[in-house]
């Protein structure tokens, strides 16, 4: 929290008070942290990539536990798996009275109070959200023995919950959405994010059309989402591999083997045919990858980065086609696809699209912002907000 207050605190010198709308807030979804009657962390934080909800025992592990009681999939690394794995452990702090997100948590901190306020992206990234409210699923939350006193606020429209130094502080959001927000110059755009996992993610006109996850963006609008676990995973852990190899030969590895790969990798088509699903998927965390077309004349580096970074924009594709939705713009964020050129030529070889990269990086910090400035009253609406703030290179 110093290093929030400290950043916040250097702008509010540089500029002045007056030059703030509002802070918008965003952070990691899906991970969760524990909060005292005090509104003070009384737990590390617990990210998306914790697992403990799939640990077997006696035959069955959290996920499918939830899923017995409620009819609810809930997957690992969402914060009411993992909440519910470590209720049935006794893992759960002792002075809890809220669970939240980081962000829910900041916001709640700069603000000065002690109950957190989450936004609806949020209460969705923790599992067990009902659209018909747009809160929690209670019913389903009792079925687990879970007390609903420990859930925050739930609102789901830039709102504005206190004030930091004079300065409005606008509802945290996921950085999902936010990225979302920050990164297409209109709704009717693909946005093709690639971080440690990857998603893509596109405006839903309605909750039956499609055959993947909806998610709540801000008020009526809704977010149809396909994510992969290892989007820049898969491409770290060739990088991995390749150190590995430096290592195997007593070789110091090159200060960036990220740049060396990029300049390394080429478009080839007879490429080894990579599935890039190394730590399975959220609804089959069983599966891995695998190689195919591998032979001896294209058993190379050049080969395995090109296969590689083609299986990342593979499964993305085939999570839009998922999507049941057609775009003719596509528009990428997130470092692994503004630091590799190469990438971003097989997304655009993949989707047969041109690639659009917003001029501001970034992308979910910046939506966040233009999130805080529609929470108090600058634009009507976000749609409005990102047509006039969102510009993307030529």
């Amino acid at each position: 929290m110093s290093l929030c207050k400290e950043s916040i605190d250097y702008f509010i010198q540089k500029y002045g008070v007056d030059a703030f709308s509002s802070l918008g807030i965003t952070g990691q979804m899906h991970g969760v942290l524990y909060v005292n009657n005090d509104g003070k962390c009384i737990s590390p934080l617990i990210t998306w990539q914790d697992r403990r909800a799939e640990i077997f025992e006696n035959g069955i592990n959290a996920i499918q536990e939830i899923y017995n009681r409620t009819g609810k999939y809930v997957p690992a690394g969402y914060g009411l798996a993992t909440h519910f794995y470590n209720k049935c452990h006794n893992m759960v702090p002792k002075d809890i009275a809220k669970i939240c997100t980081i962000h829910s948590f900041v916001a709640m901190t700069l603000t000065n109070t002690k109950k957190p306020v989450m936004h609806v992206s949020d209460c969705h990234s923790f599992g067990l959200y009902d659209s018909e409210t747009d809160g929690w699923d209670f019913s389903s939350i009792a079925l687990l023995g879970i007390s609903e006193d420990i859930l925050p606020k739930i609102v789901s429209n830039p709102f504005i919950i206190g004030n930091y130094k004079g300065i409005s502080v606008c509802v945290a959001i996921g950085d999902n959405q936010a990225s979302f927000i920050g990164s297409v110059k209109s709704f009717d755009s693909l946005l093709i994010n690639i971080g440690t996992g990857a998603q893509v993610s596109v405006l839903a006109d309605n909750e039956d059309k499609h055959n993947i996850e909806i998610r709540p963006l801000s008020g009526k609008y809704l977010i149809a989402v396909g994510c992969s676990l290892a989007g820049g995973l898969a491409y770290e852990t060739l990088k991995n591999f390749f150190r590995d190899v430096y290592k195997m030969a007593n070789l110091i590895p090159p200060e960036n083997i990220y740049e060396c790969m990029n300049k390394t990798g080429e478009l080839n088509d007879n490429a080894p045919l990579f599935d890039t699903r190394f730590i399975g998927t959220r609804k089959n965390p069983e599966i891995r990858g695998s190689i195919e077309n591998l032979g001896i004349h294209n058993f190379t580096a050049a080969n395995f980065i090109y296969g590689v970074l083609k299986g990342i924009a593979n499964e993305l594709y085939s999570l839009y086609k998922q999507l049941n939705v057609d775009v003719d713009k596509i528009v990428g964020s997130g470092n692994a696809i503004r630091k590799n050129p190469l990438l971003r030529k097989i997304i655009e070889e993949t989707f047969q699209m041109q690639l659009k990269i917003p001029i501001n990086d970034e992308e979910a910090a910046f939506g966040a912002a233009i999130y805080g400035i529609v929470a108090s009253k600058r634009f009507p609406d976000i749609s409005s907000a990102v047509k006039s703030l969102v510009h993307l290179e030529n």
